[in-house]
């Protein structure tokens, strides 16, 4: 009576690594995304998590991760663009350290104008480029200042200070919930895609922990 009604499936699939096309199982970290941007399983998606690199998590969202690997930040910090397929107006969320090499391959990734700039928490390593970004697209900043100065990055001053439950309408079919979320930081923001039910969870969230 307590046997398995359905036996589990362990199907590996194919990703692209440091050594080429590599099968993985269930049980390694990069395995929901393979299924997420390579339902097909055509083994052309990435593994890791490549510095510089956009990748398509959907046609709303795409992702890009700073070159800050560190112990604290594991292989970067990822910030996303976020929008409307075939829009000219996107959102970046989290734009990571002032670091020239990370802000340029932002700008350069961009799908489109970037038309306003999110931002999780305050840690040096989410908010800081987010001022080199506004000084070259004008875009207007979201969030919340930090309520301490401790290890923040206090020269962030949001143009648009953000609540809990409000929503970010960025395009046709786009929207964002805010939902704050303290812990991690007492300003930490959590931002929902309704239309995906995808959760961006700043570092609430973080590989391996």
């Amino acid at each position: 009576a307590r046997a398995q009604d359905v036996v589990p499936i362990n199907r590996p699939r194919i990703g692209i690594g440091p050594k080429g096309r590599t099968p993985i199982n269930i049980d390694h970290w990069a395995y929901a995304e393979l299924g997420r941007i390579d339902p097909e399983g055509h083994g052309t998606a990435r593994i890791d998590l490549e510095p510089g690199h956009a990748t398509w998590l959907s046609p709303r969202v795409c992702r890009v991760t700073a070159p800050n690997g560190s112990i604290m930040t594991g292989p970067g910090t990822n910030a996303y663009f976020i929008g409307a397929p075939g829009s000219d107006d996107w959102a970046l969320l989290d734009p990571g350290p002032d670091d020239e090499r990370h802000v340029q391959a932002l700008l350069a990734a961009a799908p489109g104008r970037i038309t306003r700039i999110l931002v999780t928490h305050t840690h040096k390593d989410h908010s800081p480029a987010a001022a080199a970004i506004a000084r070259a697209t004008g875009a207007p900043t979201y969030g919340l200042k930090p309520a301490h100065p401790e290890w923040q990055d206090n020269d962030f001053e949001p143009t648009h200070t953000l609540a809990d439950g409000d929503v970010l309408a960025l395009g046709e079919g786009v929207t964002l919930r805010v939902l704050h979320t303290p812990g991690h930081a007492s300003n930490h923001l959590c931002y929902l895609l309704e239309e995906e039910r995808l959760l961006f969870t700043g570092d609430h969230l973080m590989q391996g922990s």
